[in-house]
This record gives structure tokens, sequence and C-alpha cells, in this order.
């Protein structure tokens, strides 16, 4: 390191105060007198050439263990942010003096320091950092992954032209691939899995811009938490509620996923979305005036049905009326404050991502907790290929109504299922391994909680 300060001492003469050596180490220390003020920030700013020359980078300190006590004591004036102040070696100790409840100031923290992390490791934010990344380069990265679609889909024979797409899309969406030197074979947008997975990747980070002005706050735990738009609260071990969450997650558990290791619930937070409460009791109710009743419970769930704690009696009609089951829906950890600031939204025609077999027009999928795991950010997750200790799912009240069962991959619509309200792909029998359920109206869905989960890998 190189420390390098213009000071008036008390002497009113202008001193030109160098700190230098290895890091952690006391470094050696120099002073140059200088004719006057002029001449000390001239000759600092030759040595500031120089050592850049030489490689050496400036950087902005939140803290300082080198330097003058003046120069130390100026510090706290510099800000970066808090991803940076780690990757150079400090410890970041925040003062939170939220009233939250610790846990939901550890979720929040998590949420968005995800998001943080996430935009490190995807953009190579030396070309393009967040702040600069428009939502106009993102929605031409879409528009070019669409075409590689249409060339995939018949055959992915035109290399020349998915090679020139691919080009493109790394200009205009510089991505971290670390010192890994990457074949354009490997870059190349040439199967349905590469394509999915840049799709995903691309509505992650139009939800980070969109939670950027409070990623930015120093502090801003409080601030985090109000732009989410969505109480919550923790439940409590005990309840009969959180046993019976606890035993659906486990019991489950697909057989095929004991690749994602010994599973464990840490918390369950419970949420309350009062305006999306309210569209979607309107959709059920209406669904339940037009014999959408129930006509078969999944597999899975018939051993521990009877044993889930029951809502009030209208409800409980309204669940058999209009077919309601509990179902997971697992995404990215950055993905949850956009989610929850608005609420869980289908696609748009064309965008179709991961494991989307079943939809024409943009569904929303759920389905059992491993099966949702997969696409969480908790290690060995199998779509979103995370690395985090811990993954985060929702658990939703879905009305699925009478279900079209798939035979196979269908581009099913609401118009082309009528008088059905979903489909139902089961494990086995419609080309999937594990029960699949779409709906097609956002209404259909009431996100009710928030499942912690970590493995023991």
């Amino acid at each position: 390191y190189y420390n390098i300060e213009l000071i008036q001492g008390s002497d009113d003469k202008i001193y030109l105060y160098t700190v230098y050596g290895r890091v952690g180490a006391s470094g050696v220390k120099e002073y140059r007198v200088c004719l006057d003020k002029n001449d000390g920030e001239k000759e600092a700013e030759k040595i500031i050439k120089a050592k850049s020359k030489k490689g050496y980078q400036e950087v902005k300190l939140v803290a300082a263990s080198v330097g003058s006590d003046i120069g130390k004591s100026k510090i706290e004036n510099n800000v970066i942010s808090e991803s940076d102040a780690k990757k150079i070696g400090f410890s970041i100790k925040e003062e939170s003096r939220s009233n939250l409840n610790i846990e939901v100031q550890n979720l929040v923290k998590s949420w968005f320091g995800s998001i943080e992390q996430f935009v490190i490791n995807t953009m190579d934010t030396s070309k393009c950092a967040l702040g600069q990344l428009s939502l106009e380069q993102i929605n031409k990265g879409r528009d070019l992954l669409l075409e590689a679609r249409k060339i995939v889909l018949a055959g992915a024979k035109d290399i020349t032209t998915l090679n020139n797409i691919s080009s493109k899309y790394y200009s205009n969406i510089p991505m971290n691939f670390g010192n890994k030197k990457l074949k354009t074979d490997e870059l190349r947008f040439d199967t349905n899995d590469k394509l999915d997975k840049a799709f995903d990747i691309l509505d992650t980070l139009q939800n980070a811009k969109d939670a950027e002005k409070v990623l930015i706050k120093k502090n801003a735990i409080d601030e985090q938490y109000a732009s989410l738009n969505t109480p919550i609260e923790v439940l409590d071990k005990k309840d009969p509620l959180y046993k019976w969450i606890d035993i659906l997650f486990h019991k489950t558990r697909a057989s095929n996923h004991n690749f994602l290791g010994k599973m464990k619930i840490n918390n369950i937070f419970k949420l309350s979305r009062e305006s999306e409460y309210k569209d979607y009791i309107s959709m059920v109710e209406n669904m339940a005036n037009k014999n959408q009743s129930r006509e078969d419970i999944p597999d899975m769930l018939k051993p521990i049905w009877n044993n889930r704690p029951l809502e009030n009696k209208i409800y409980e009609e309204l669940c058999y009326k209009s077919n309601i089951i509990p179902l997971f829906h697992g995404t990215r950890t950055a993905n949850f404050p956009k989610i929850l600031s608005s609420k869980l939204m289908m696609r748009k025609p064309g965008f179709t991502v991961a494991g989307a077999m079943y939809d024409g027009e943009g569904g929303l999928y759920f389905g059992f907790s491993s099966k949702a795991i997969n696409y969480s950010s908790m290690a060995g997750s199998y779509w979103s290929g995370g690395n985090s200790e811990k993954g985060y799912l929702f658990l939703s009240d879905v009305a699925l109504g009478k279900q079209k069962i798939a035979n196979g991959a269908y581009p099913f619509t609401l118009k082309n299922i009528n008088p059905n309200m979903s489909v139902w792909a089961k494990g086995g029998k419609s080309g999937v391994i594990n029960d699949e359920f779409i709906v097609f109206t956002e209404k259909q869905n009431w996100l009710r909680y928030i499942i912690e989960v970590s493995n023991e890998r």
C-alpha cells in the first residue's frame, strides 16, 4: 500500500506525508517540506501518477490503520459499499437501532445482501456497474435471447448466427467469468438450458435494479423492510401451524432430490398481503360459484392432509369448492424483495425460462418442497446453481380449481384448458419426474409464508 497526505502543520508549513509498506505492517513513514500548498499538490500528483503506472489503484476507505491522526479522522467522510469494503479486508459492523424482530432483520439483510453478491458474481462491474445497467440493456438482452431461442427450436444448425447473437449479448450484458477462459462453444446460446438460465439471470438483474435505491443507503434495514410493502412476523416454533408446515416440507421431498443433502427449516415467516388477499378471495369466490371443486388430493399430500390445522369454516369451504392446496415456489434469494414489493408475476408470452414446459402465455409454476428448492439459492440447487448455506421458499395457497392433466409438454393457455383453471403435470405421467402445478392468472395465488431452509452437505 501507499498512503499520501498533504498537511498544514502547526508551524503553517506544508508537509507531504507518506506511509508505505506491506498490508498489515506499520510501514515506512516519510515527511517532505514543500514550498507552499501549490508545490505540495503538484508533487503529490506526480507521485500518484508514478504509483498508478506501477499498478497501484486508488481506493476509498471507511477505516484506516495507517496515516496521520488527522488523515485517519477524515476517513469517515469517504463512503464505499459494504461489499467493496469487505473486498479490501475490512470487517463491517453495522449499528442497527431497528425495532424489528431480530430474525426479520437477519432475513432482510440476507435478501438485500444477496442482491449485491449476485450482481458482483454475475456482472463484470468494471465494464458496467449495476447503476450503469439500464432496463433498455436488459430488454435488449431478452430480445437477443429470443432470437437465439428461435434458432435453437429449429435445430440450432445456424452456428454463425448464434455466435453473432451471443457476442452481441455479452457486449450488451458484460458477464463476470472470473479468471476462467471460456471457449466459444461454452459461451454460445445453442441449447434451451443455456437460454433458460440466461433469461433467469436477466430477471434477477432487473429485480436488482428495482431494489437499487435502498441498496445504497447506509444502515438501511428499516428502509429496506419498508420497501417490501409486506408486514412480516416470525411464526412461533411451538405453533401447531409451524409443526405442520415442517412436516409438509419434509414429507413432500422427492426421493430423486437426495443430492440436496439433509435439509432443515430454520424459520417460518408469516406474511400479511392485504391487497393480494382481496384479489385472491374475489377470484376464489368466483371459482367456487362455477363448479371448480376439488376432485383429488396429490398423493404426497394424502398421508398428512387430515392433520393440517384448519382455517375458519368459510375459508375451508372455499378451499374445497375452488380446490385450494398449499404449494411451494422457489426462486433466487435476490428475487424476494422485488416479488414481495409487488407480487409473483407471470412472465410475458415468449419469455420461456427453466422448466416452463406447460404454458403458452406465461404461467405461475408451483410444486412440492424439494422441487422448489432446486430454483432457490441454496447450495446444490439444480436450476439456479446456488452456493448459499440458506435458501428461501414461498408457501402459497393456490386455487387450482378443475385441473387439466397434462400428457406431455404443451403450450397450454387458460383458453385452451377451459373449463379447467389449472394444469397438473403429474410426476412420472406427464413428462416430468415430480408433480408441477401451473395457474394462468396471478389472482389464483396468495403468498402466505416464507420458509428459510438450510442444508448440511
